[in-house]
Order: C-alpha cells, then sequence, then structure tokens
C-alpha cells in the first residue's frame, strides 16, 4: 500500500482520482484558487464586520463546478453554515486572527478529503485529529511522539481519505503545517505506518523528466516557486527512508521522478540538471564596517528575519568585504528598510558602507548528487555562461558539492538554463 498527497481541483476531480487504484492512505488538500477564495472572505468579514447573504456565492459556485453530487452539497451547506456563524462570533468578540484562518482553512481542506472520501466510499479522518503540532523557535512543527501514536490508531482500513495540511497544539486549536502541508501529511504517515513509498499526485511528468534522484538532489530541485513540492515535506521521508513517487496524475503513463536516499540519476554526466528562478532582487552590503565586525552577519539577517522575508541566495566573499543576499522582488523593499535601520542603528556599520540594490535578476543553478570532487565542473559551467555572452553579477557553490548557483540579469535566465542543460547528458 502507499500514501497519496492530493491537491485537489476540478481536473484532478474528473481525470485523475480514476487513476488511483491502489489501496493507502489519501492525503487531501485544496488549491490555491479555494484557499484565496476562504481567505479573501475572511478578511472582508473580519475588517467591514458587515455580513452579506452573497458573502459564500464564489465559495459555493467553486465547490458544486467540483462535483454535482447531491450528498457532497449537503456537506459544503452545513460547513458553510458552520463557518458563518464561527465569523459572525468573531466579528463579536475578540479573537486571535491567525487561529480563526487556521480554523476555516482547515474546514476548506476537510471538504476537499469529504468529496474524495464520498467518490471512494471509504472513511474520512481528519488532519488536526492526526497531526499533532507544536511551537518551537516561534514556528510550528510535527510533535512527532503524538503524531505517531495518534496516526496508528485512528488510520486503519484498506483505504482511508485524510484532510491534509493541518494539525491540532496542545492547547486544540487548528494550526497550519506550513507550506508543504499535504504533502508533509502525507511523508509523515508513510513514515509511521512504514510504507514503503508515498505518491505527490501533480500535474508534471516527475521533476523535469528526470527518473530518479536523491532526496539531496531533489531538495534543490524543488527550491523555486514553480516546484510540484516544497523541499520541507521530504523530511520524514528522508528520516524513515520512504521513496517519494511524483507522478503526473491525469497521465500515469508519462514520465515520473522517483526520489530516494540511493536514486542512481545519471551513469555519465555529473551534473542531473539545470533550476531557474526568477522574480529576485540582489541587495549587496560592502565596506570597510563589515571588515572583522563579529556578528555584523548575524545582525544582517536578523533584521531581515524580523520582516518575515525569506533569502533565496547568500554570498560573501573572504576579505568580509561584502555580502550579497537575494530577496523576492515584492519582498525588496522590506528588505532595504530593514538595512538602511541596521546601518544608522548604534552605528553598527561605518561611514563608507553602502547598500547596492540589482533589481530583476534571476538564479541559475546547475545540480547533481555526483557533482562532489569532481574536478573541473565550476569550469565548465562559468565557460557555458561565458561562451553564451552572459555577465555573471554573483555566484556560489554549497560546502556540499551539490549545486552551483549563478546570479545573472532577469533577461538572461532563459539563454543561462540553455547553456547549461547543454552539460547535462
Amino acid at each position: 500500500m502507499k500514501v497519496y498527497s492530493i491537491i485537489l481541483d476540478k481536473e484532478i476531480v474528473a481525470k485523475g482520482l480514476a487513476n488511483i487504484t491502489g489501496d493507502g492512505v489519501l492525503c487531501v488538500s485544496p488549491e490555491a484558487q479555494i484557499v484565496n477564495l476562504w481567505t479573501g472572505l475572511i478578511t472582508k468579514r473580519l475588517e467591514t464586520k458587515v455580513k452579506s447573504i452573497d458573502d459564500f456565492d464564489a465559495i459555493r459556485k467553486y465547490y458544486f463546478d467540483l462535483s454535482e453530487r447531491a450528498d457532497f452539497r449537503e456537506k459544503v451547506e452545513k460547513s458553510i453554515e458552520k463557518v458563518d456563524g464561527y465569523l459572525e462570533e468573531a466579528t463579536t468578540f475578540r479573537v486571535v486572527i491567525d487561529s480563526i484562518v487556521d480554523y476555516v482553512l482547515n474546514q476548506c481542506s476537510k471538504l476537499c478529503a469529504e468529496l474524495v472520501s464520498l467518490i471512494f466510499d471509504t472513511d474520512l479522518v481528519e488532519g488536526p485529529n492526526v497531526i499533532s503540532c507544536k511551537e518551537v523557535g516561534g514556528k510550528v512543527t510535527i510533535d512527532w511522539d503524538k503524531t505517531v501514536a495518534q496516526a496508528e490508531s485512528r488510520i486503519a482500513g484498506a483505504r482511508t481519505v485524510v484532510s491534509a495540511g493541518y494539525g491540532r497544539n496542545a492547547e486544540g486549536y487548528v494550526v497550519k503545517i506550513g507550506r508543504a502541508g499535504s504533502e508533509l501529511t502525507a511523508t509523515s504517515i508513510a513514515a509511521i505506518l512504514g510504507y514503503e513509498s508515498v505518491m505527490f499526485c501533480t500535474k508534471k511528468a516527475g521533476i523535469q523528466g528526470i527518473p530518479a534522484m536523491t532526496y539531496d538532489e531533489a531538495a534543490h530541485f524543488c527550491s523555486t516557486d514553480d516546484a510540484p513540492f516544497f523541499p520541507a515535506a521530504m523530511w520524514p521521508a528522508m528520516k524513515y527512508g520512504v521513496k517519494i513517487e511524483v507522478v503526473n496524475v491525469l497521465d500515469p503513463s508519462s514520465a515520473c521522478t522517483v526520489i530516494s536516499a540511493d536514486a542512481s540519476s545519471k551513469e555519465v554526466s555529473a551534473i542531473t540538471g539545470v533550476v531557474a528562478d526568477r522574480g529576485l532582487s540582489l541587495l549587496t552590503v560592502y565596506g570597510s564596517g563589515l571588515l572583522g565586525n563579529v556578528g555584523i552577519s548575524s545582525d544582517l539577517f536578523r533584521v531581515i528575519a524580523e520582516k518575515n522575508v525569506n533569502i533565496r541566495f547568500i554570498s560573501q566573499s573572504s576579505s568580509e568585504y561584502s555580502i550579497s543576499f537575494a530577496v523576492k522582488d515584492e519582498d525588496m523593499h522590506k528588505a532595504v528598510e530593514a538595512i538602511d535601520s541596521l546601518m544608522s542603528e548604534k552605528h553598527l556599520l561605518s561611514i563608507d558602507d553602502l547598500l547596492v540594490l540589482n533589481k530583476k535578476v534571476g538564479i541559475v543553478s546547475v545540480c547533481g548528487d555526483k557533482m562532489r570532487n569532481v574536478p573541473g565542473i565550476s569550469g565548465k559551467v562559468f565557460s557555458a555562461i561565458g561562451e553564451a555572452g552572459i555577465s555573471i553579477i554573483a555566484a556560489a557553490q554549497g560546502g556540499e558539492e551539490l549545486s552551483i548557483s549563478i546570479v545573472v540579469d532577469e533577461a538572461d535566465v532563459d539563454k543561462g538554463v540553455a547553456a547549461l542543460s547543454s552539460l547535462v547528458d
């Protein structure tokens, strides 16, 4: 048996579910479109404190378009009634906003899972009754021991549907378990129940059509926003040796990618493939204030983190004279504001330190588990970029020797991908 991770939408309902024929646990979560509809409703109701009879029209239409089943539509109406009452109470009493959002979006996930359970005529288990969570360092994480006990006692039978993406904390509140919620629920259950593999049901032919790769390689290939899943979902699989199959559920006969600890990805080329990331800005702080200033990097990353900005790339010169990092374009202003504040705060940086901003950049990376200890890989990579007439703005290689990342002008990303793809046999 397997565990399946399914992001449900109209196309998956119409064409994909019929291709899931094996027994196992189906972890179901909603697509972004319906999540955004629910989130918009929550924002409107809490900000305006005004209830309208058409508040749920778009949400109701979305679910009714998924299925014409009368039993499912009845569940939709009951869920809407339940959420409506909850939001009514929330606008009357002071409540924690995050708690409202998590509660409502868990209902969204539950509705999608209920449809799948009706289609397969099988049991439904709510994710928060399986996944137990705790807070570590201000972030929600899985309480593994409690989750093991709950999964073993609540999930039974040849086929079970689980609403994915949410758990329950020690206080009994529903909480989101991160961007990788559906897949993380699936890999956790697979690891706990001792299943050999978990299947991520996507609309893509695996990961770039590559038949096999290691967990480390997959972490690099899934680092961009358009990846089929988020790397954070893999840790239970990595720890307990569960294989991950990334398949196109609409066309099971197409290429798939199998991810495991010892996957053989390539027999000839050390480079498995090329990954591109767009829509970035590169910020560089340089000057004498960085030289030998213990803790300055910590201060920089601290103020960036306080703005809730994720850093996608880091490079520092060995002279300690400069440090560069890339963030998403939409986060650029928050990052600049944080650094400007730091540069004036208690004179942590000297008078000649500067912040340089490169807007509209992209990152092109080569990745491969067999790049380790292979002489000449860096030379081939930089030669290919140079021969394509592309100017390198910044570059970095991880100490694990699995990837080399090059920052280029966003207009050169496609040329960079083409140039580096020639190194993949």
